[in-house]
């Protein structure tokens, strides 16, 4: 059984979204700010600048994010699908497509790791950036959440099969480009800059094959400003 939903609102643009937060950790003293706001206030950072630099050239881009979590209580077993697909060529608002897959009874003891009705999602998905833009997207790059290395190939394989079927029943001609990465964040690897006493800067990245695996592409990217540092005596 698959249940399927659809939010037809593509809401306020990313940067314009509010947020609370506490000033200086002190529980009495509350701050509603923007998304934009607050990278600027605190980091110095104007994001509406940085963003259009970054996606420049992603014209009929559309960036997707797929996430499955299981629900393991209760009598049946359920995971949950949540997929979210850039409406714009500057990704700040999003379609959302949310799934409930049962897992089936002879496989109860074990959880699918990969989304079954990826092609339903996908077309659904890529249907509402055609009718919001009046074109399809000539390239989609695929974010997936929560997939070990164990079950790469398996994830990967009914996946990307399903992206592929959604494009031909789309249009027989229809065949954008697709890029697929897996982010996992479930892994020992530990980087240090040269100064102990720091953290490693946002946005570093590292490619090199001493620390990564050797037969695929992948990196490791500290994406976020560090709260605090701990330093090394």
């Amino acid at each position: 059984m698959i249940i399927g939903y659809t939010i037809d609102d593509l809401g306020e643009a990313a940067a314009e979204q509010t947020f609370s937060w506490k000033i200086n950790n002190d529980e009495s003293v509350e701050s509603v700010v923007t998304v934009e706001n607050y990278y600027k206030e605190r980091y110095g950072i104007q994001i509406n600048d940085v963003i259009k630099k970054i996606f420049s050239r992603g014209h009929r881009y559309m960036y997707v994010g797929v996430d499955l979590s299981h629900i393991v209580s209760g009598p049946k077993k359920y995971s949950t699908v949540a997929v979210v697909a850039s409406a714009d060529d500057i990704p700040n608002r999003y379609f959302k497509e949310i799934y409930v897959q049962e897992r089936l009874s002879e496989e109860r003891s074990q959880s699918r790791e990969y989304v079954v009705d990826m092609k339903a999602i996908m077309k659904s998905l890529i249907s509402q950036y055609d009718q919001h833009h009046g074109y399809s997207p000539k390239w989609i790059v695929i974010y997936r959440d929560g997939v070990s290395d164990s079950e790469f190939d398996t994830v990967f394989y009914n996946e990307l099969k399903g992206i592929r079927e959604a494009c031909v029943e789309l249009s027989r001609v229809y065949r954008p480009y697709l890029t697929y990465i897996v982010v996992n964040k479930r892994h020992h690897t530990r980087i240090f800059p040269d100064d102990l006493n720091s953290n490693v800067p946002a946005g570093t990245v590292v490619d090199s094959h001493v620390i990564t695996n050797p037969t695929t592409y992948d990196f490791f990217l500290n994406s976020h400003h560090e709260n605090k540092v701990n330093k090394i005596i």
